[in-house]
């Protein structure tokens, strides 16, 4: 599934029909969320992570209006204090304007050098043994010095038109949604859909991300901060990734010393991977910054709609959002207003 672009590719690497595929992968989605990963970059978009202080207005109508650029926003707690962690992937050159509208109390912001995800294929830490998945977290800094740091690209950079944004967004939600039916009941002819999702699409689809589906109330969601030392960031990012615990690692352009880190971890996992952590001399320094309330991590699409026009990126759409949000904020009605883009909604 992670490499598999359709259920023809699934089947000829595993020998079963196309027939039994299709019903193996919709059963899976009872126990696992299946997803595309996009190089974002490679669409002139500029990844960034936020943390603010908490703003309930913001939260709650911002899941009703769904701001464009924004694609994960969740509500951490530490201690007695709350927090905003938010995912954005701002047009490039829009960043600050992005900041502005938000209008967050902003804690601490990094522009995203490299985004390691977790990839089953790949997990050299993970292990499926007795019917558990587990991790040999003690492994961890051996597999750390062997690890290289490169993270896949995309080769092609363009901005996207609205037929290539509704493709990806389509693929991000599943990435083995029948588009050609797809396509016809949006009013898009097949074989443009085609030409799109051949030339455009799948040249920046790096990947498809399979998790299991685990309540943050069963066990904790962390976002934990991690310092190493100098050209050491990436290369810890990747080794983590590898563990079934760690699901996204952030490398940071701002701080090239500095790794962020989600990670679901039930007590008796968090110390062996704090001794494992401990046991790596690159590391100097980590610390909890906050744990996912029951509510969850929200992640959205990229946008798509009239979000692009004449080979660029615009942000009429940002600022009508932010103003929707505001009459939301003064409790006004919105029921009526019209929304210049369209965001799906990732479970």
């Amino acid at each position: 599934i992670p490499t598999a672009r359709n259920y023809t590719h699934v089947s000829s690497a595993t020998g079963f029909s196309v027939a039994y595929v299709s019903r193996k992968i919709k059963s899976l989605l009872e126990k696992v969320s299946i997803r595309g990963v996009f190089d974002l970059e490679a669409l002139s978009l500029r990844p960034m992570i936020l943390i603010s202080e908490f703003d309930n207005d913001f939260y709650n109508y911002g899941l009703t209006v769904k701001i464009p650029f924004i694609t994960a926003i969740g509500h951490f707690i530490s201690g007695k204090r709350d927090y905003l962690f938010i995912y954005a992937s701002p047009p490039r050159g829009h960043e600050e304007t992005l900041l502005e509208l938000l209008n967050l109390k902003l804690i601490d912001y990094h522009f995203i050098n490299k985004h390691f995800i977790s990839r089953i294929d790949l997990a050299k830490l993970t292990e499926f043994k007795n019917g558990e998945i587990n991790g040999r977290i003690e492994e961890l800094p051996k597999i750390f010095e062997d690890t290289p740091a490169e993270v896949p690209r995309a080769n092609l950079r363009r901005v996207p038109d609205e037929i290539d944004l509704w493709l990806i967004a389509r693929i991000m939600q599943f990435p083995f949604a029948k588009l050609s039916k797809e396509a016809r009941e949006a009013g898009i002819r097949q074989q443009v859909a085609s030409y799109h999702l051949l030339r455009h699409v799948r040249p920046v689809h790096l990947s498809n991300l399979v998790r299991i589906r685990i309540s943050p109330i069963e066990i904790p969601v962390k976002l934990i901060r991690i310092t190493v030392e100098e050209g050491k960031a990436a290369q810890l990012a990747k080794a983590l990734v590898q563990l079934p615990y760690v699901t996204d690692a952030f490398c940071l352009k701002d701080d090239p010393n500095l790794l962020f880190i989600l990670a679901l971890l039930p007590g008796n996992i968090e110390m062996r991977l704090h001794k494992a952590l401990r046991g790596i001399p690159e590391v100097i320094e980590f610390s909890e910054v906050g744990v996912l309330e029951s509510d969850g991590l929200k992640e959205f699409t990229v946008p798509f709609g009239k979000v692009v026009g004449g080979g660029r990126w615009t942000i009429d759409a940002l600022y009508h959002s932010v103003m929707l949000l505001q009459k939301l904020r003064k409790g006004e009605d919105i029921k009526g207003s019209k929304l210049f883009h369209n965001v799906l909604l990732l479970d």
